[in-house]
């Protein structure tokens, strides 16, 4: 079959409280699905900070060691 790359952006898998548990279900029967179909498949995400910041006591945007943290 063909290779898929899958990039999620922080707004894919992310809401004001943190991660978004069903945004990801409904993105990983997608993928679950592709996979079943025999698509080779590599996800990407620039999510980590978005989902890492509501771990961290005293998150400061501003302060790479704060970025760096999450």
């Amino acid at each position: 079959m063909s290779k898929i790359l899958i990039k999620l952006g922080s707004s894919s898998i992310t809401d004001s409280s943190g991660i978004a548990t069903s945004k990801l279900e409904n993105i990983l029967s997608d993928v679950v699905a592709l996979a079943n179909e025999g698509h080779e498949l590599a996800i990407v995400s620039s999510g980590a900070i978005a989902i890492g910041k509501h771990h961290i006591q005293n998150y400061n945007k501003a302060l790479i060691h704060s970025q760096q943290a999450a």
